[in-house]
C-alpha cells in the first residue's frame, strides 16, 4: 500500500478532511515521523542511472494508441 503525506498549514482545517478520512479507513500520522522513506532527492549520481537502468530493462507492454484511449477515457 502506498503512502500519501497532507501536510495541513492549519490544524483547524483538518476537520474538513476527517469524515472522508474515517470512511476509507485513512490511518492518520501526526508526525512524519512516523512514516519512513527512503529520500529520492539523496541518491549519487550512480545510484539515479542504476535505477533508471533497472526501469529500462524492466517488462515492457506493448499496446496500441486505440487500446490506450479506450483503457484512459473508459477506466
Amino acid at each position: 500500500m502506498d503512502t500519501i503525506k497532507i501536510k495541513f498549514n492549519n490544524a483547524t482545517d483538518f476537520y474538513i478532511f476527517e469524515p472522508l478520512f474515517k470512511r476509507f479507513n485513512v490511518k492518520i500520522y501526526n508526525d512524519t515521523k512516523d512514516i519512513e522513506e527512503k529520500d529520492d532527492s539523496l541518491m549519487t549520481k550512480e545510484e539515479y542511472f542504476a535505477m533508471i537502468d533497472r526501469a529500462r530493462a524492466g517488462k515492457k507492454h506493448k499496446i496500441s494508441r486505440e487500446e490506450m484511449r479506450k483503457m484512459l477515457l473508459e477506466g
